[in-house]
């Protein structure tokens, strides 16, 4: 909490945010603040205690703590991470210091790499990672070639490549096309539903290898569409859901599904961002 001392009177708690720290109303709507908190009369040398994530609702925390983030590449126009399993890419309220913006702006002392993508909660990140999923991330360091980039992904990202541990034994090969919706409380999961109602998702299972004594495949997957929880739920909907997931499947463990390598090409650059790490050696 932070706490403001108001030198004047004001009608409501609202007014005394808006005259003084130039707060608008959408964001004090953001901030889940009581509407009896906001009408309290304010007089003058008040004193209030304000939230800390509603002052700074936006803003990203300057302090990391959260498991190490590798840095697999970075040049000019690139910053490429290798997202650990249940850390979100972008911080859900300015106290969240286990996201990897927040790693971003603690490495960096110049601070205007985080003006990229500005009107973006991810800011300069080109897709999200679920919580759950580790794997490669990129970060665009130029907010002309992000605005480029984000218009036509499907065209400069020819391949995206993930690893999947599933339970039993998937033999399905080739391409999976389903339709997907938000279900649930504030829309928390996704599910397959007819075409006239969903979003279309499409992926490719390009290999798949049963293990027998513990009933789990290891599967490799080219994602062709990019929807929220997509491989989770178009392979659970196949009845394989993955290894350790907490909606989809059976909760245990970190979520068996790791973003290996994206292929990116525009113009005459072609670079492959891929991870060294096998999320499959874990179970060797």
């Amino acid at each position: 909490m932070i706490s403001l001392c108001f030198l004047h009177s004001y009608t409501s708690l609202e007014e005394a945010l808006i005259q003084t720290i130039g707060i608008s109303r959408s964001k004090l709507k953001k901030g889940k603040i009581s509407k009896k908190f906001l009408k309290k009369k304010i007089l003058e040398k008040d004193q209030v205690e304000i939230p800390e994530d509603l002052i700074n609702l936006g803003m990203i925390n300057p302090r990391y703590h959260g498991p190490d983030i590798k840095i697999i590449k970075e040049d000019e126009f690139f910053l490429v991470l290798e997202k650990p399993p249940q850390v979100h890419c972008h911080p859900l309220l300015y106290s969240d210091q286990i996201n990897c913006l927040s790693f971003i702006r603690e490495r960096y002392e110049n601070k205007e790499i985080l003006n990229i993508g500005k009107d973006f909660a991810e800011k300069g990140l080109l897709y999200r990672l679920d919580y759950e999923t580790s794997g490669v991330l990129v970060y665009c360091k130029s907010d002309s070639l992000f605005t480029e980039i984000r218009k036509k992904f499907k065209d400069f990202f020819k391949q995206k490549i993930y690893q999947v541990v599933v339970e039993g034994n998937l033999q399905k090969l080739g391409v999976l096309e389903d339709y997907l919706i938000p279900v649930g409380k504030n829309g928390h999961k996704m599910a397959v539903v007819n075409h006239s109602q969903g979003a279309p998702a499409s992926l490719e299972i390009l290999e798949t290898d049963y293990n027998e004594k513990r009933d789990i495949s290891f599967v490799r997957v080219a994602l062709h569409s990019g929807l929220r929880h997509q491989i989770r739920v178009q392979l659970a909907n196949l009845g394989h859901p993955i290894v350790g997931d907490p909606l989809y499947g059976k909760k245990g463990g970190r979520l068996m599904l790791h973003a290996r390598k994206y292929d990116f090409e525009m113009d005459d650059c072609r670079e492959t961002f891929e991870s060294d790490f096998d999320l499959f050696s874990l179970f060797l």
